[in-house]
């Protein structure tokens, strides 16, 4: 407990990274008092350890003399408002297996070989493709078909995007007449996601900033075979007024009991951008972006965007009614 406020704080290493803050509570309240929580929002960052965001790496980075760049945020500020949990892990690497698994629980899924369903992967000369599952990212926005499920509701079997049968955490919150909606940072239209079975550059076609394997909910069946409920609740977020996030906050009715924040290439610690500080509001923002290899100190650049992006972000979140009535933030 901190101040007049809870907060849990949560880290996944390796290829997540996450963070939580809670409804308000008095300073003498007992947990087991604790009003119970009716509204999560869940904000996804990449690519980085646990040392990064919150070891030696973070807490001794120094920004380059004239850089607006900090560490401070992530590494000090938040873990002084909570509790950090040290012992969670990303399911797989590369991301895209961990966002689902997030939603729905189900593990990693590798892939098939195939005479010609998905011609730019593998060995194609020989006429052998391979089409990767979410363990390898899904290079193809194919169809996940399954040959069983367990008793744990596991779905057995290969592809990307999951059938009807699969729950995630968004259709059955719809399900218990709760709400749900993602926020998708630099998403050029709603729900944007490729054709079943075309190939996926990464940003569904839609430009730079955008991943489509960032946006977890458009890999379920059950939200893009329902395009008035995906484009209604998957929808853009702006980088710098964050609206419509702005507007949804200001009352309780209007804050869904789960909000995901799909976070930008350079928001989210993926890429090391080169304008992040001094170019937001424009189309070249991503110029020149890198994916950020690992090594320091330009990793802690990387990490220094997300804490930034984290800075403007959270206390928009924590300002808002739904928040202090019952509210709860996991910043993943």
């Amino acid at each position: 407990m901190f101040g007049a406020r809870r907060y849990a704080l949560c880290v996944f290493a390796v290829a997540m990274t996450v963070m939580m803050l809670a409804a308000p509570a008095g300073a003498s309240t007992p947990m087991s008092t604790l009003p119970p929580i009716h509204h999560v929002w869940l904000i996804m960052l990449e690519n980085h350890s646990f040392a990064e965001n919150f070891g030696a790496p973070a807490k001794q980075f120094k920004a380059t003399p004239g850089s607006p760049a900090s560490m401070s945020y992530m590494a000090s500020t938040l873990p002084s408002q909570g509790a950090l949990l040290t012992n969670y892990f990303g399911v797989a690497h590369p991301s895209n297996a961990n966002y689902t698994a997030l939603l729905s629980g189900q593990p990693p899924s590798f892939g098939f070989l195939s005479s010609n369903a998905c011609p730019k992967t593998g060995l194609p000369k020989l006429g052998l493709t391979f089409c990767t599952g979410n363990l390898l990212d899904c290079l193809y926005f194919s169809p996940f078909t399954v040959k069983r499920m367990t008793n744990l509701g596991v779905a057995v079997g290969q592809g990307c995007v999951y059938p009807r049968s699969v729950p995630d955490v968004g259709t059955q919150l719809r399900n218990a007449s709760l709400t749900v909606k993602a926020y998708q940072e630099d998403m050029p239209a709603p729900c944007t996601h490729p054709q079943l079975g075309a190939y996926d550059e990464g940003d569904a076609g839609g430009g730079a900033g955008y991943e489509t394997g960032n946006n977890p909910f458009v890999y379920f069946h059950n939200w893009i075979d329902h395009p008035a409920i995906c484009n209604a609740q998957d929808v853009p977020l702006d980088r710098n007024t964050f609206a419509p996030l702005t507007t949804d906050l200001q009352s309780i009715a209007t804050t869904p009991n789960l909000s995901w924040i799909g976070m930008n290439l350079c928001d989210q610690g993926h890429d090391n951008c080169p304008n992040f500080y001094s170019d937001r509001a424009n189309g070249s923002f991503f110029d020149n972006a890198t994916i950020c290899d690992g090594r320091q100190p330009a990793s802690e650049y990387c990490n220094a965007q997300a804490s930034w992006f984290l800075s403007k972000l959270i206390p928009v979140s924590t300002a808002s009614p739904a928040y202090k009535q019952d509210g709860l933030i996991a910043v993943i």
